[in-house]
């Protein structure tokens, strides 16, 4: 009886950390976290990362085929330029150290008006699949957002461009 009382306890305290953790969060904002969690774990302390040749692709990244299409080799849709700038985003993680950040959805910046602005309009669209990433020291200061494709919940873009008062995500 006391065993189960135990697992009862435990299974109880897990579930509530869980729900206090992500409370307010969408289910698709939760995926999200999960994937970049993932995604953060496995670029850890890797100072090469190959988004093309690595599995990394295929589990945390969603690329366009006409990335990886030769015609576009040399230009910066390739994949190829594309991994040089996602390893600015690794060197970010292993920077801080994986420990010191973490990420909520970009619904929870609303008045952080440099960081929100360029989702009011041009970005309004994409605003819901968009996670900002942080130092857990600070969290008013957000070290950049990522987007998330809607229906796979896995890494778009990691790179947002401001400027001349027109945003995209590259």
């Amino acid at each position: 009886m006391s065993v189960i009382l135990v697992l009862f306890y435990t299974f109880s305290v897990c579930v509530y950390s869980q729900d206090k953790e992500f409370k307010g969060w969408l289910p698709a904002e939760i995926s999200y976290y999960n994937n970049l969690k993932g995604l953060a774990e496995y670029v850890n302390g890797k100072s090469d990362v190959n988004i093309d040749q690595d599995s990394i692709i295929h589990k945390f990244l969603k690329i366009e085929e006409a990335s990886r299409d030769s015609v576009n080799k040399n230009t910066v849709y390739s994949i190829e330029y594309r991994n040089g700038v996602f390893t600015s985003f690794v060197n970010k993680i292993n920077s801080h150290g994986l420990d010191n950040l973490d990420a909520k959805p970009l619904r929870f910046y609303k008045e952080n008006d440099s960081l929100y602005r360029p989702f009011v309009s041009a970005l309004k669209e994409v605003a819901p699949n968009v996670m900002v990433y942080y130092r857990k020291e600070c969290p008013e200061k957000p070290l950049g957002t990522l987007l998330f494709d809607n229906e796979t919940h896995k890494l778009i873009s990691w790179v947002l461009l401001q400027g001349a008062g027109a945003s995209y995500f590259f």
